[in-house]
C-alpha cells in the first residue's frame, strides 16, 4: 500500500467570487513576483502571508497535474478538486489505456481511498473524528488536511498559536506553530521569502516529536486578479511513507462552481467499504508501524529541532485573518 500511499498523500499529506484560470509561463521563464514585505514583517504579517490562500481561494480544480514517485517511472496523471475547508477529490491513472487506478477524496463526515489494483478488492473508509484519534494512522498516513496544505492552501486552526519569524538562510523567515489537534498538540514549521511571503517549506512534528511530514514548494506563479500566490512544483515525504512524490501543476483554476455530487462516497463494483478504524481492520496490521519518522531532507533548509524550547504568543484566533495592505 506504500506506493499509492505516498501518492495521496502528496496530493498532499485545500472568497472571491467568479473564476480564474492560472495559466503564467512555461517554467523556465517565470513571471517575477510582487514583493509583499519592504521590510522584516511581523509576526502577524508572516502569519497572514502563510493564511492568504484560505482567505481568497473558495474552490480550486486541477486537471493537469503530473505525479512523479520515488521508483516509478510511468508518471501519474492526476485530477484533483478542492473545495474549502474539508472537501477534496482526486483521482488518476497511468494512462487512457489503463483507465482510473486511484480515487481519493473526503467531505464533511468521512474519507475514502480506492485502488484499482488493491489485492483485496477494498474501499477504505474512515471518519475523520475515528481516524484523528485511531492508531490507523501510524500506518496509513493519510490527512485530507495536510493534502490541502502540500498544495499551498493553508486553513488556522482553533486555538493554535504562533512564534517568530525567525531568519534563516537565503533571504527566508521561519514562523513555529502550536496546533492542538484530537491527540495532542502538534508543532509545525513554516518557512516563507522574506520579501514575497511565499510558502516553501513546511514541516509538521507529532506530539511525541517525530517528524512527520515535510512538503518543499517552487516555480510559485502570482495571478494579479485574485492575489494567489500558487506553487507549481510540490515535492513530499510523509510518515509510513517510502521515498518522495513530486507535483507539477500547470494550470490550476480557482473558484470555479463544482458539483457537490463529486465529494459523495463512490460505490464500485466488485469491491467492499472497509472502515479502516475498526477493530476488525486493525487487526490486520503489522505490530509495529512502517517508517516511525521521516528521514528525507528536500534542498531548502534543515528541519526544526523539535526538542527545542520556546513560548508560543498568542495572535488572531482561527475566525480571523490579519491583513496584509
Amino acid at each position: 500500500m506504500n506506493r499509492y500511499t505516498i501518492i495521496i498523500v502528496a496530493l498532499l499529506a485545500l472568497n472571491c467570487t467568479g473564476c480564474h484560470c492560472l495559466s503564467g509561463k512555461p517554467y523556465g521563464q517565470p513571471k517575477p513576483l510582487p514583493a509583499m514585505f519592504s521590510e522584516t514583517p511581523t509576526l502577524e504579517q508572516a502569519v497572514a502571508a502563510i493564511y492568504r490562500n484560505s482567505t481568497l481561494v473558495r474552490t480550486m480544480e486541477i486537471d493537469d497535474a503530473s505525479v512523479h514517485v520515488t521508483g516509478v517511472s510511468i508518471p501519474i496523471k492526476a485530477s484533483i478538486l478542492v473545495e474549502r475547508p474539508k472537501r477534496l477529490r482526486v483521482r488518476g491513472g497511468v494512462s487512457t489505456i489503463t483507465g482510473q487506478e486511484i480515487d481519493f477524496g473526503c467531505n464533511d463526515e468521512l474519507f475514502w481511498l480506492w485502488r484499482k489494483r488493491d489485492e483485496n478488492k477494498m474501499l477504505a473508509v474512515a471518519r475523520h473524528d475515528q481516524f484523528a484519534v485511531s492508531p490507523v494512522k501510524r500506518y496509513i498516513p493519510i490527512n485530507p488536511a495536510w493534502m490541502v496544505e502540500a498544495l499551498g492552501i493553508i486553513e488556522p486552526v482553533a486555538g493554535e498559536r504562533h512564534q517568530g519569524p525567525y531568519p534563516v538562510d537565503n533571504g527566508k523567515l521561519r514562523v513555529e506553530t502550536e496546533r492542538p489537534m484530537p491527540d495532542g498538540v502538534y508543532r509545525k514549521v513554516t518557512v516563507i521569502d522574506a520579501v514575497t511571503g511565499c510558502v516553501e517549506r513546511q514541516e509538521v512534528y507529532s506530539p511525541q516529536g517525530e517528524l512527520t511530514a515535510i512538503a518543499v514548494t517552487s516555480k510559485h506563479s502570482y495571478d494579479a486578479v485574485t492575489g494567489i500566490l500558487f506553487a507549481r512544483h510540490i515535492e513530499v515525504q510523509c510518515q509510513g511513507a517510502d521515498g518522495v512524490t513530486t507535483i507539477d501543476i500547470a494550470s490550476p483554476k480557482f473558484n470555479v462552481q463544482i458539483n457537490q455530487s463529486e465529494f459523495i462516497k463512490p460505490t464500485y463494483p466488485g469491491y467492499q467499504d472497509v472502515d479502516i478504524c475498526s477493530p476488525q481492520f486493525l487487526q490486520t496490521l503489522p505490530t509495529a508501524p512502517p517508517n516511525t519518522t521521516v528521514k528525507y531532507q528536500p534542498p531548502a533548509i534543515m528541519p526544526y529541532n523539535p526538542n527545542s524550547t520556546y513560548q508560543p504568543q498568542p495572535i488572531a484566533t482561527a475566525t480571523t485573518n490579519t491583513v496584509i495592505r
